[in-house]
């Protein structure tokens, strides 16, 4: 990202100390836009991605497990996203943590490379910082 801008912060009650609302706006160098909105405030679960473009929409709704492509000609095709196998007493969003430590040990063995570098993650822990520290 080259570029961040919006608010975060506490606006519930809720008995914990972390920010429990983000809303933010990203430009990155190659001059792609974006935003983005984390809160834990929701009764419905939720989380969603959508990649608009001049041909058309893809839209991916983790609750439903579906992935929809909206083309420019208005035909909207909808593929099923297997929801995986959770443990007991978990939500099968889990298991994409399963799969990124996997990766960490995989890459740690020599097995495969890591997914993300160093440099990455610095990056875009920086840039919260600094949509964090605009908000303070």
């Amino acid at each position: 990202m080259s570029d961040i801008s919006g608010m975060t912060g506490k606006v519930s009650d809720l008995e914990m100390t972390a920010d429990d609302f983000l809303s933010a706006s990203v430009r990155y160098k190659n001059n792609v836009r974006g935003t983005i909105q984390i809160e834990l405030l929701s009764r419905k679960p939720g989380r969603s991605l959508w990649l608009i473009g001049s041909e058309g929409i893809i839209e991916w709704d983790w609750l439903s497990s579906k992935i929809r492509v909206h083309d420019a000609n208005g035909k909207t095709k909808t593929i099923s996203v297997p929801k995986g196998n959770p443990a007991k007493g978990y939500l099968a969003a889990e298991e994409m943590y399963n799969v990124e430590i996997k990766s960490f040990v995989d890459a740690i063995r020599g097995k495969a490379d890591y997914p993300f570098t160093f440099r990455e993650d610095l990056a875009n822990m920086k840039m919260l910082e600094r949509l964090e520290a605009n908000n303070r």
